[in-house]
């Protein structure tokens, strides 16, 4: 069986990387951007749920003391923002609770923040930090059914299977990611360095 922690390292990276992405952007890219950049998109899936400009803040600049502080005043406030539960679970991330992470990416979809393939997509990468690959598979294969056009998604599941020694699966997601983006250097160079069965494809160009 493949070892757990090239999931684990490969999440905390594709975590990082999109991070910071999406703080250039000035979207909601992995919910990590503060509760009130959602795009547009976002706010059609959901209701409008919002933080206040100071939680922006403490999140845009990393300040994840204070944006935990923050984000934990507003719900007192208002326990029923599921948004909020989704950002705070990103911040306990950012701190090290891996565990609260993954209990507030639980309590957001449970309370109704469940159409943001995100949210999924980071469950699967806090569940693959805990060692629960298992369910970071599943929480990726909800990721994919709500947003079958973005890469990662695709990627996350593969990195899961690849680490269940579920190599069919593992090559299908990697395709698939590569058929929603070409250039997706992770899933090309995790279809070129895998197993011997995984060399015989042909790689979109």
């Amino acid at each position: 069986m493949h070892s757990i922690s090239l999931l684990t390292n490969m999440s905390k990276i594709i975590r990082r990387l999109l991070f910071y992405k999406g703080l250039l952007a000035g979207g909601a890219v992995l919910a990590c951007c503060g509760c009130a950049a959602m795009d547009q998109a976002a706010f059609q899936a959901e209701p409008p749920w919002a933080c206040d400009a100071r939680a922006d803040a403490a999140v845009r600049s990393e300040d994840w003391s204070l944006a935990l502080t923050l984000h934990e005043a507003l719900l007192d406030r208002d326990p029923n923002n599921c948004l909020a539960y989704y950002h705070r679970g990103f911040i306990r991330g950012r701190l090290g609770d891996r565990q609260a992470e993954v209990d507030d990416y639980h309590r957001a979809a449970g309370c109704g923040y469940a159409k943001d393939d995100q949210l999924f997509f980071n469950l699967g990468m806090a569940h693959a930090e805990l060692g629960q690959t298992e369910l970071a598979l599943s929480a990726f294969a909800r990721a994919v059914a709500l947003n079958p056009a973005n890469a990662d998604n695709h990627f996350g599941w593969g990195l899961a299977a690849q680490s269940l020694d579920k190599p069919d699966q593992a090559i299908d997601a990697f395709r698939r990611a590569l058929e929603a983006d070409p250039r997706h250097h992770g899933a090309r160079l995790h279809l070129a360095r895998g197993p011997a069965s995984y060399t015989h494809l042909q790689l979109p160009t």
